[in-house]
């Protein structure tokens, strides 16, 4: 019953200013003033965001944080002001990395062995194991001076081409 008083009371305000002259009419002024519309990522749902989110976020990632903040639908600053430095999220940031890490070797490692000539020269060219067999990815040979061939040569290597 009160909004029914309070829109009467707005309403004959209106109508007292447009009658006195006034240059805009107040009818198309609200009760209740528009707020701004924000800027920038959307806050989570009731703003409440648990440290258990934010890990389950970062297990289901790898440990990628822009993404980790998108699914727990956080900024990117509110995740390194409240979470980051929280001694449980950063031991879920190591192993969710360490985890990613070794998917990525086991898939580099399948391509290696199936013959992909790219995966085997990054596989040996960062693998230590490799490094300490002295494996190196350009290899500087040293060829030997060569003379010009003599015409007995010539013509001997001729025969072995040609028949």
């Amino acid at each position: 019953m009160d909004d029914t008083v309070e829109n009467q009371t707005i309403n004959q305000t209106t109508n007292q200013t447009t009658a006195e002259g006034g240059n805009t009419p107040l009818a198309n002024i609200s009760a209740s003033p528009v707020a701004p519309k924000k800027r920038g990522r959307p806050r989570a749902l009731n703003g409440q965001v648990t440290q258990k989110d934010v890990i389950n976020a970062i297990n289901q990632t790898g440990g990628m944080i822009v993404e980790s903040c998108n699914m727990a639908g956080i900024s990117i600053c509110d995740f390194y002001n409240k979470f980051r430095y929280n001694p449980k999220v950063e031991e879920a940031l190591k192993q969710a990395r360490r985890r990613g890490f070794e998917q990525v070797t086991d898939v580099l490692i399948q391509r290696a062995l199936d013959g992909d000539m790219k995966a085997i020269s990054l596989y040996l060219k960062y693998n230590p194991e490799a490094k300490a067999q002295n494996w190196v990815e350009n290899q500087t040979l040293t060829l030997r001076e060569e003379k010009p061939l003599t015409a007995e040569e010539k013509a001997d290597l001729a025969k072995q081409l040609f028949g």
